[in-house]
């Protein structure tokens, strides 16, 4: 697994800690949207979701616990893949390049079950036992 980087620790712990959703926003707008514009482009969304899933994998794995594969469209990989990952980006961008923060805040909040949905698949994959934060 290795050693959990910055990006990968700040994306856990803001979306696990208690916040409003517009903290939650700020957060990826500040630590993620490099350009400093107001704007986040789609690849540097798609690294936060990364970071996240690799930062929550590293959290919450342990080497001796069993990964639960069966049924799943993901098969015994306990990270996303990047289509996966690509697939929800491609949800939230609508096939723009960048948004703008209110239109991102818009299409986020439309998309909610979908996150939620990935949390609690990847929280069933590794038996873990943690809140998701559904105020988000």
């Amino acid at each position: 697994m290795g050693r959990i980087d910055a990006l990968e620790l700040i994306t856990v712990l803001g979306f696990l800690v208690e916040g409003t959703y517009q903290e939650f926003v700020e957060l990826i707008f500040n630590h993620f949207a490099f350009n400093g514009e107001g704007v986040i482009y789609m690849d540097e969304f798609f690294y936060y979701f990364d970071c996240f899933f690799r930062g929550l994998t590293k959290i919450t794995y342990n080497e001796n616990q069993k990964i639960n594969s069966e049924n799943s469209k993901y098969g015994k990989s306990i990270r996303l893949y990047a289509k996966n990952l690509e697939e929800f980006c491609n949800s939230i961008f609508l096939k723009k390049a960048f948004l703008h923060k209110e239109e991102f805040i818009l299409n986020m909040t439309e998309k909610k079950s979908i996150v939620i949905e990935n949390l609690i698949m990847f929280k069933q994959r590794i038996s873990i036992n943690y809140k998701i934060n559904s105020n988000i």
